[in-house]
């Protein structure tokens, strides 16, 4: 069986990483599918079969971190902006659903 590669770069350098969330674990327990973070770009995503949870990258090999890009920021107000949102859906639901039951919104 191959070893999975990262599905943004194709970098075979990918690691393990703990599944955080009740539904990543629970996608994790059903099927066979790894968290994995690409030591080459940085992208996290999900993969079949054996991920390591080390380095696979040769022992005297320089390592350097991966600077921060445009696309970290706007990837950052993407997710600001979501949660936002959602915010405000959950909020007024809440309010639509309370008025309901008091009464105010019907028969």
């Amino acid at each position: 069986m191959p070893s999975p590669s990262c599905r943004r770069c194709a970098s075979p350098r990918i690691r393990r990483v703990k599944a955080v969330g009740l539904a990543q674990r629970v996608v994790r327990e059903l099927t066979s599918l790894r968290r994995y973070l690409c030591l080459a770009c940085g992208h996290r995503g999900w993969a079949s079969g054996h991920v390591p949870w080390e380095d696979p990258a040769p022992a005297g090999a320089p390592r350097s971190a991966r600077p921060i890009e445009s696309r970290d920021h706007a990837e950052r107000r993407q997710r600001r902006a979501r949660f936002a949102l959602s915010l405000v859906i959950a909020i007024g639901a809440g309010a639509v659903v309370a008025l309901a039951v008091s009464g105010l919104f019907g028969p």
